[in-house]
């Protein structure tokens, strides 16, 4: 019945269960492979496409490859599905979609009478039908009213598009304590030297991230990651990565937002002019004032020793990693006593083996198997209030990247001394979560008079009544 199982002792069992989960591999793609430009001329980059890095002397390049320091997990969201007959024959289900139009048919052919038709009548129409259409007959448009519609060819494709291209220039410097922490809130990017570049490309790039980590100074960058995407201004921090064989030097590229990232958001005014007749302030500012002291990262007393000893320039974790060759192994974990080292790459995956670990633990102990999982109050009994181990970023791991070096859980108990504070506040607010409404979808009437509603999209375009001379 199992042909394909093992059977364990129940301590080597729960050893698997608890330290050896299944790790998955995934090879690192490029987002950006080119030169990181020092000094170009923005003149010539923006007008000159012909405009080269080595024929600039005032201009250090150096080949770099920019990979995604975390990145989504898609692989078990597109998962395939098969029917399964009742002879055990296995057939995949496959998804296609198919595009229509709907066209006003004829109409249903009269009993002939041997008349001749009447040509000065106009020619019935029956009941609207669906026309199938093909793909590549297909067009993009850009639709402007209900009854407006411009066909986009590739001429005014190219007319409506600025001319970028794939680019990360370096454009200034700035000291490190002088970018807020809310500003990085983009995806941090690595920025790595060209696997195939030369030793001189390398030692150059090595000595130019050293010089600016030493100083303490960040590099403001102008970064288009493929031609006539947008452009991305960020800040790159220098930092050190650890390995097995020494450590090694790139940059950290976070996303600066622009004015149109701002999110605007209501609160209490937390200082202004005194007021007389109101001598002690009102409720809402004291709540306010504390909520914000309970979450500043930067306390007002020294930092412990732990924390003022620790190099945040210094990444050194053992899942910092970039192998090239199919054969190459990740790095093993280190031994750490009381951490555990349930580690996944995908987020789904961790639950999804979190869940199967807790089960065989709690199947293990259950005298009788069947009636253990019959329980109708299986999920509740087993599953429900489970400390689940996620790569998702939260308060137990978004700054714990040298987990191993500095304590994870400084920024949690941090924000458990605001807890009672934000209850308060959030009362004496009147804040409340507000659900969104369920958007309903129209359904499309398969109607003659809705039809001639939908508009002609720019048939008659120039067949516009003269505007008067108003005289200005």
């Amino acid at each position: 019945m199992f042909p394909e199982s093992t059977v364990v002792p129940v301590a080597e069992a729960a050893t698997l269960c608890w330290q050896h989960p299944a790790i998955r591999k995934t090879r690192p793609v490029a987002l950006y492979m080119g030169d990181m430009r020092l000094g170009s001329d923005f003149a010539r980059v923006l007008d000159d496409t012909s405009y080269s890095a080595r024929t600039d002397d005032s201009c250090v390049a150096f080949r770099v490859e920019v990979h995604a320091a975390a990145r989504a997990d898609t692989h078990l969201l597109d998962m395939h599905e098969y029917l399964v007959d009742s002879d055990l024959s296995i057939a995949k289900v496959d998804q296609a979609s198919a595009h229509f139009a709907w066209e006003q048919g004829p109409a249903p052919d009269a009993k002939t009478t041997g008349a001749p038709p009447a040509t000065d009548t106009p020619p019935a129409t029956g009941a609207p039908r669906k026309v199938p259409v093909a793909l590549r007959s297909l067009t993009p448009a850009f639709k402007f009213s209900n009854f407006d519609l411009v066909a986009l060819d590739p001429g005014l494709q190219r007319a409506a598009a600025l001319q970028l291209f794939s680019a990360l220039d370096v454009f200034g410097f700035i000291p490190e304590r002088r970018v807020s922490p809310e500003l990085l809130t983009g995806e941090a990017l690595y920025v790595t030297p060209d696997k195939a570049s030369s030793v001189k490309n390398t030692l150059g790039f090595q000595a130019f991230c050293d010089a600016l980590r030493t100083r303490k100074l960040a590099a403001l960058c102008r970064f288009v990651r493929k031609q006539e995407k947008e452009v991305e201004v960020g800040v790159a921090y220098a930092v050190r990565v650890k390995s097995s064989l020494g450590h090694t030097s790139c940059f950290v590229f976070v996303r600066l937002p622009y004015r149109e990232d701002e999110k605007i958001g209501r609160f209490p005014l937390l200082s202004g002019p005194a007021d007389a007749a109101e001598p002690q302030p009102p409720a809402a500012a004291l709540l306010m004032d504390a909520f914000v002291n309970e979450k500043t990262y930067e306390s007002d007393h020294e930092l412990s020793e732990e924390l003022a000893s620790h190099d945040v320039a210094l990444i050194d974790n053992f899942k910092v990693t970039m192998k090239t060759g199919d054969s190459s192994k990740l790095p093993r974990p280190p031994v750490r006593k009381g951490y555990d080292p349930f580690i996944c790459s995908s987020p789904s995956a961790a639950r999804h083996q979190a869940h199967m670990r807790q089960i065989l633990l709690r199947s293990l102990g259950a005298a009788d198997w069947v009636r253990h999982f019959d329980n109708p109050r299986f999920v509740a009994d087993n599953l429900r209030g489970l400390a689940l181990s996620t790569n998702f970023f939260n308060l137990r791991n978004c700054l714990a990247v040298n987990s191993q070096a500095l304590r994870p859980d400084w920024l949690l108990d941090l924000a458990r001394k605001s807890h009672d504070s934000s209850k308060r506040l959030a009362s004496e607010l009147g804040c409340t979560y507000v659900r969104k409404a369920d958007s309903k979808k129209a359904k499309t009437q398969a109607s003659a008079a809705h039809l001639r509603q939908k508009g002609n999209y720019g048939a008659d375009e120039g067949d516009y009544d003269e505007i008067p001379d108003f005289g200005f």
